[in-house]
């Protein structure tokens, strides 16, 4: 049953991780995400939450135009199927231009959603990898069944 489970979602190393990177953690992304010297207390970078699936780069990009300067925008996708997870980031070039867009965007009403805007949480190797998101387990796996597959990488 492991092995079956290691052909579908691709092989774990010790440590827990897949032995490919996703779109979420990309190196683009996280140089981006880095706090500089523009925004040392890295509050530019926001995180985008409840957006339609619908929505792509430059659209989200457009939504967020009128607070100031973008940096960079992604939207976050399934590294296979290419859809969107509904969340994404946008970073501001300053970060009262950010603070302002949390202000205005905060609770919009977009498409059935309402956004949920915030600043990011910057990457740190004491919460990477720290969640992992499994699909396409069998239908008749228990919550039990799964703590037993993933027990040998941690808790």
């Amino acid at each position: 049953m492991e092995e079956e489970l290691s052909r579908q979602f691709g092989k774990l190393s010790a440590t827990g991780e897949t032995d490919s990177r996703d779109d979420l953690h990309s190196d683009e992304f996280e140089s981006q995400h880095d706090v500089t010297e523009s925004d040392p207390a890295g509050k530019c970078n926001l995180i985008v939450n409840y957006l339609p699936h619908d929505i792509d780069d430059p659209s989200l990009k457009n939504l967020f135009a009128e607070f100031g300067e973008i940096v960079m925008t992604k939207v976050v996708r399934d590294k296979n199927t290419k859809k969107s997870l509904g969340y994404g980031f946008v970073k501001f070039l300053k970060e009262e231009d950010a603070a302002q867009a949390i202000d205005k965007m905060n609770g919009l009403s977009l498409g059935h959603k309402n956004l949920k805007v915030s600043v990011a949480r910057p990457p740190s190797l004491e919460i990477r990898n720290c969640k992992l998101y499994v699909t396409n387990l069998p239908k008749e796996y228990s919550e039990r069944d799964v703590v037993l597959l993933f027990k040998q990488f941690g808790e």
